[in-house]
């Protein structure tokens, strides 16, 4: 559903960032927002990666509504105001090195445009929280933790993460779901980097790092990814369709081929499962989706996403995800 090297080819890239500050930063323990264990860390299970495992698609059952048809397109109403909540846990598997990373992200999407069949989106980021298990060591970072000590290589994840909290950018997306146009990343991650306290050499890497992982190009895949799952035409129970999105797969990028069913209606409320395939550059299978959804009608919003995706190849990745949208 989203692309997930995104979300921690970022995380680790700046991970990576803390050498360039020196070894001895490793050691200081004064003055840091991180949370750096050599053992099981509580802390871990307060990161909102808890949901239900959706069930497989191809055995869900279907509610007999017959006749009732919904219209399903994306259609977020101007001048309101969005929560979107995201939660995964992804399991990593490469050349025997195994990696655990819990992630969990909080935007506020705010409509505030409407013209010619195209939605103006401004998005905040509202919480960015990160856990890392790499065997022997284990790390956390929070945006909303305090500031650490900036001389403290260990608190660059988390002092980026908090300054990262409040900051926008806006997108205009079509009635399909399909975004057109990202604006205001660039400026984004200057405005990030320029505030932190950080040397020179290491500001620049860190906007390389951030610029390689937020860019138009993400955002136009990540939020497609949610955006434009939906049919865009009348759909009753039993009705499916197939939707293609680009993801990346370990590597290299590939498509996720995606067969959506309306399982229920209720009121204003459907249910989806969606059975997925990931496949390769080259056309290969690469790895399976199983999802189920909640969608609310009027506005195409996601209530609920709930996922399993597991990859194949030599770099294996397995994740449990949960998405949640709701009208503020």
């Amino acid at each position: 559903m989203y692309d997930l090297k995104r979300f921690t080819g970022f995380a680790i890239a700046t991970i990576l960032l803390l050498s360039a500050c020196g070894n001895e930063g490793r050691d200081q323990q004064k003055g840091t927002n991180a949370v750096v264990t050599n053992k099981d860390s509580p802390l871990i299970s307060k990161l909102d990666t808890t949901y239900s495992k959706p069930a497989d698609s191809t055995s869900a059952s279907i509610d007999d509504e017959r006749g009732k048809e919904v219209l399903l397109h994306f259609n977020l109403e101007k001048g309101r105001s969005y929560a979107y909540d995201i939660a995964l846990n992804i399991g990593q598997d490469i050349q025997e090195r195994k990696m655990n990373t819990g992630m969990n992200w909080k935007y506020i999407l705010q409509v505030i445009n409407d013209s010619k069949s195209l939605k103006t989106i401004k998005v905040t980021y509202d919480r960015i929280a990160m856990s890392m298990d790499m065997g022997a060591q284990k790390m956390e970072f929070n945006s909303d933790g305090p500031v650490g000590d900036p001389s403290n290589p260990l608190n660059m994840v988390g002092n980026l993460f908090a300054a990262m909290k409040g900051k926008s950018f806006t997108m205009k997306v079509d009635t399909n779901g399909e975004i057109r146009e990202v604006d205001g990343m660039d400026k984004l991650g200057e405005e990030l980097v320029a505030g932190m306290q950080v040397p020179e050499g290491t500001k620049q890497k860190l906007l390389e790092s951030f610029r390689s992982k937020f860019n138009e190009n993400d955002v136009k895949e990540t939020f497609s990814q949610t955006f434009s799952i939906l049919p865009g035409k009348k759909v009753k129970v039993g009705d499916t369709w197939e939707k293609e999105s680009l993801i990346r797969v370990g590597p290299a990028k590939g498509k996720l081929l995606t067969v959506y069913t309306v399982r229920s209606m209720n009121g204003n409320t459907v249910k989806l499962s969606g059975k997925g395939k990931l496949q390769s550059e080259t056309g290969k299978e690469a790895g399976r989706q199983n999802s189920n959804l909640v969608i609310d009608a009027p506005t195409g919003l996601v209530l609920e996403n709930v996922f399993d995706m597991s990859t194949e190849g030599q770099e294996k990745w397995h994740t449990h995800g949960r998405i949640t949208g709701k009208k503020l």
